[in-house]
């Protein structure tokens, strides 16, 4: 796709612009799959109460949860510079994608902290990942008006 600004790259006002965008489709779609009768997981990185809000709002009367995965930022961008993508994205960029964004940890846990699932997951596989995730949704779901 041309014309992508990343988050945090200029012009800012595009690069919300394009972050919004994202978030809206995110949430039309899953909306879409919901009332056809599936489970939708959305994978993406919500910072900001006012950006839960926006997912709690365009999903009013079906079920949300938010589960954070949270290692760490060190270990993030140590696993984020182990991949190619990553690599490419430094090539690019000057930096890898864990780089880039683990600035983001801060307001993550000043906004949210305490909101939904969080798991440690710097020394947990995938699959004990999945079955923490799984024992703790019912801490995931986030109650009607809670934010």
């Amino acid at each position: 796709m041309a014309g992508n600004v990343w988050p945090g790259q200029a012009p800012a006002d595009e690069s919300a612009r394009q972050i919004e965008l994202n978030m809206r489709n995110q949430r039309l779609l899953a909306r879409e799959y919901a009332e056809a009768g599936f489970t939708a997981v959305l994978d993406y990185v919500v910072v900001t109460r006012r950006a839960l809000d926006g997912y709690r709002a365009a999903l009013a009367g079906l079920a949300v949860h938010l589960v954070v995965l949270h290692p760490g930022a060190a270990l993030v961008v140590q696993r984020e510079a182990e991949r190619e993508k990553s690599r490419r994205h430094r090539a690019v960029h000057g930096r890898t994608i864990g780089e880039h964004f683990a600035h983001l940890e801060t307001p993550l846990v000043a906004e949210l902290g305490g909101i939904g699932l969080w798991l440690d997951t710097a020394d947990l596989t995938p699959a004990q990942t999945v079955d923490l995730i799984m024992a703790g949704r019912g801490r995931a779901r986030l109650a009607d008006g809670q934010t």
